[in-house]
C-alpha cells in the first residue's frame, strides 16, 4: 500500500516547478535587461563623483593594478611601455601588480592572444602582489575599475591622491553611458572576444593617459 506524502515531501514536490519558473525568470533576457538597466542608472547617478586626480607633476614610474595582475594590469604596463619606447621616452618605468593574486602566475592563452595584436608579448609575465612599498613608489597608480578606486582608498589611505581610474582616459565618444564608463571588466575566463575587446578599451585608454601626464 502506498503512504501517504510526507510533509517535506509535498515541500520538495511542490518546491521544484517553483524553484524552476523563479530560475528561469531570472535567467530571462528582460530580466537580465532590466538589472542592468537599474545597473547603469545607479552608475550614471554614482559617477557624478568619480574623478581622477590632477596629472603628476613629475612622471617616472607608473604601477598598473588589477584584481589578479592576469590579464589586465600587465597588458597595460606593458603596451604603455611600448607606446612609450616608440614615441622615444624611455625614462618611465612600467610595472603592474594584483590585489588579489591566487596561485595562477601566468595569463592564460587568450591574454597571450590578445596581446600579441598591439606588439605586447606576455609569455614571461608572472603576477605580483600589491603592497605598501610598490604603491609608494609610483608616481601613479592606474586601477581598472571603481570598485578598485574604493578598496585602494582603505588599504592605503594615504595614497589616494594618485590613484587614477584607467577608463577615465578613454576619449568621450567611446566612453558608454553606465556601468562601462567606470569599468574596463576582466576578461579572465571569457571566449577570446572578450580578451580583444577588453586590450582594445585599455589600449586606447593609455593613449590618453600618456597624452595627459606627460603632455
Amino acid at each position: 500500500m502506498n503512504s501517504a506524502p510526507t510533509r517535506s515531501g509535498r515541500a520538495r514536490h511542490n518546491g521544484g516547478p517553483v524553484r524552476r519558473f523563479v530560475q528561469s525568470l531570472v535567467g530571462h533576457p528582460a530580466s537580465r535587461w532590466l538589472r542592468s538597466g537599474v545597473k547603469d542608472a545607479w552608475w550614471q547617478v554614482l559617477g557624478v563623483w568619480i574623478c581622477n586626480p590632477k596629472p603628476p607633476v613629475r612622471v617616472r614610474s607608473l604601477l598598473f593594478v588589477c584584481k589578479g595582475n592576469i590579464c589586465r594590469s600587465p597588458f597595460a604596463a606593458n603596451a604603455a611601455t611600448r607606446r612609450m619606447e616608440d614615441a622615444g621616452i624611455r625614462d618611465v618605468s612600467c610595472l603592474s601588480a594584483g590585489f588579489m593574486v591566487s596561485s595562477e602566475t601566468r595569463s592564460p592563452s587568450p591574454a597571450l592572444a590578445a596581446a600579441t595584436r598591439y606588439g605586447v608579448s606576455l609569455e614571461s609575465h608572472r603576477t605580483t602582489a600589491l603592497d605598501l612599498e610598490s604603491v609608494q613608489a609610483a608616481d601613479a597608480v592606474i586601477v581598472m575599475e571603481a570598485a578598485h578606486l574604493r578598496l585602494l582608498s582603505r588599504l592605503f589611505p594615504g595614497q589616494r591622491d594618485k590613484v587614477y581610474l584607467l577608463p577615465l582616459f578613454l576619449p568621450e565618444a567611446d566612453r558608454p553611458r553606465g556601468y562601462l564608463r567606470y569599468t574596463i571588466a576582466d576578461p579572465y575566463g571569457q571566449p577570446q572576444e572578450e580578451f580583444d575587446e577588453c586590450y582594445a578599451r585599455i589600449s586606447m585608454a593609455i593613449d590618453g593617459m600618456l597624452a595627459s601626464m606627460l603632455r
